[in-house]
């Protein structure tokens, strides 16, 4: 068989994509292999890219399931034209090999549309024109009808989140204290999300959850807000946070300004506080929220 990936669709970086997945199909796996970006991971990468901040790790962690996803979806397009092991005896078989939980088949018939911005994904050198080609390429997906749930879990729900949130946005200048790298603040690796030492905001909420910890925190966000995705971020850092008292963790934003989306309309007061060294983000929210743990320590660290 022509490789699809070499000669027919020149897939940069994709050789051999369709022999993977021919053989995975003969295999006998019912669903071909997928990978979604996760929601939060993605509304984390916008919020730090508004700020001038690029956490490069989930940068190339989102690229790479955007990338591969891309690659498949374009094979698939194409593979039952060109392979013989897909006969009209086992094409019901196939259809179903592609097919997502909605029952939609994962391909595309805008071959040269998606190569385009496969290319672009691919050959994108600096963090800048790494994230203009996702965001392009996310914005494309979010157009074409039913394709944005291929790449990103919930899909266009997710995607109009965060566009919308990127749309209004009012950039400002990046706070200094947050221009380097989340990652360069952590060389050890150990922590991702160190909140960098210095001042932040925070709107002075008497909402009172019931428990100590700062798991405690993590359920009320997930199970009586239904933000499950904080919980989701908190618990995969690799914290003990049945061992965090809930008096070390506090919701904080970056700027004063980005606290006031949390005031209810002036109501609720802002006020400032001083960031502790070796604070870890816990979890972030799309619209500037910070959930912080103000220790100084790693004792807690699984």
């Amino acid at each position: 068989m022509e490789h699809l990936t070499e000669s027919l669709i020149e897939i940069p970086n994709g050789s051999y994509l369709d022999e993977e997945i021919l053989e995975q199909f003969k295999s006998g796996l019912k669903k071909q292999p997928w990978t979604l970006i996760k929601a939060y991971k993605l509304k984390r990468l916008y919020q730090g890219w508004s700020r001038g901040i690029v956490d490069k790790e989930l940068l190339e962690d989102c690229l790479s399931i955007a990338i591969e996803n891309l690659q498949k979806i374009i094979v698939n397009g194409n593979i039952v034209y060109y392979a013989h092991e897909i006969t009209d005896d086992n094409l019901d078989r196939w259809n179903e090999f592609i097919e997502d939980e909605y029952g939609d088949g994962r391909y595309t018939e805008e071959i040269e549309r998606f190569k385009l911005l496969l290319v672009k994904l691919i050959y994108a050198e600096t963090d800048q024109q790494k994230m203009i080609a996702l965001d392009t390429a996310l914005g494309t997906f979010h157009g074409v009808g039913g394709i944005a749930k291929w790449f990103v879990k919930s899909g266009g729900k997710t995607l109009d989140e965060i566009f919308e949130w990127r749309d209004t946005l009012e950039k400002s200048a990046p706070t200094e204290h947050l221009t380097e790298s989340l990652t360069e603040n952590n060389p050890d690796n150990k922590l991702r999300h160190i909140f960098p030492t210095g001042r932040a905001w925070r709107a002075e909420s008497s909402l009172w959850i019931k428990g100590k910890t700062a798991q405690d925190i993590v359920d009320f966000e997930a199970d009586e807000l239904g933000n499950e995705d904080i919980r989701e971020q908190a618990e995969s850092i690799g914290l003990d946070l049945r061992a965090i008292p809930e008096r070390e963790v506090v919701w904080v934003t970056a700027t004063r300004k980005e606290a006031e989306i949390y005031s209810m309309g002036g109501k609720v007061p802002i006020v400032e506080i001083e960031i502790p060294r070796n604070s870890v983000i816990l979890a972030t929210d799309y619209q500037g929220g910070y959930l912080v743990w103000l220790r100084n320590s790693t004792e807690h660290l699984t």
